[in-house]
């Protein structure tokens, strides 16, 4: 919950001094770069330069740190019965398999699909795991030993904003079919999933770890 807090904290008080720095016009027209435009306001290019060495500094951060944790989370989902058993494989101790098919699939996405609509599909994917969890979390509270009305308001905001998302993609005529490329790719995972259990009749297991609460 710290962590979570101070999260909110921060982004508080970065959008204060973006608003502070930047009127709504220049905003909108470089939303994009806001928070570079925001720093030369009172550092100049430095600032500029720095915001953007910083943006990319994180974002590399967070995509070694989401790609190199595929290869365990593709494993553990094998393990359930949800991928094919060869994934549970090893290579020299690591599970690379995951790790590798995801790196496939990101640059097909990457060379195939716009880059804004990876952004929608990212965004509402992460609302819809959020989503599920939470929702999950109230039918197994008694199990997990959480409080059914916090997992239930988070369930309830979660929803709220994936709404608020599909709306403010849909009323820009630029992003409005971004909506589509989601639900399609929606589509395809479930067609991909009904057609994965008919082909090898596997089934979803419940995963126990030694004190016989829920590993996964």
């Amino acid at each position: 919950m710290g962590g979570v807090i101070i999260a909110i904290v921060l982004y508080v008080l970065i959008a204060m001094v973006v608003i502070g720095h930047v009127d709504f016009a220049n905003i909108a027209a470089r939303s994009e770069t806001a928070l570079s435009v925001a720093a030369m306001g009172f550092l100049g290019r430095i600032g500029y330069v720095g915001v953007a060495v910083a943006a990319l500094m994180a974002t590399s951060s967070a995509i070694n740190a989401t790609f190199y944790s595929t290869g365990r989370l593709t494993y553990v989902v094998a393990k359930t019965g949800e991928l094919p058993k060869e994934v549970e494989r090893s290579i020299r101790g690591q599970h690379l398999e995951g790790t590798l098919i995801s790196a496939a699939l990101a640059l097909l996405l990457a060379n195939f699909v716009p880059l804004e609509a990876i952004a929608t599909m990212g965004s509402a994917g992460f609302l819809l795991l959020f989503l599920a969890v939470n929702i999950v979390n109230v039918r197994l509270a008694r199990e997990t030993g959480s409080r059914v009305w916090i997992s239930g308001l988070a369930a309830l905001a979660t929803l709220l904003a994936l709404v608020v998302l599909c709306v403010e993609v849909d009323q820009n005529p630029s992003t409005r079919n971004h909506l589509w490329i989601l639900a399609g790719m929606i589509s395809v995972s479930l067609v991909i999933e009904v057609v994965y259990r008919s082909l090898t009749g596997r089934g979803i297991r419940v995963v126990r770890d030694k004190e016989g609460s829920i590993d996964c």
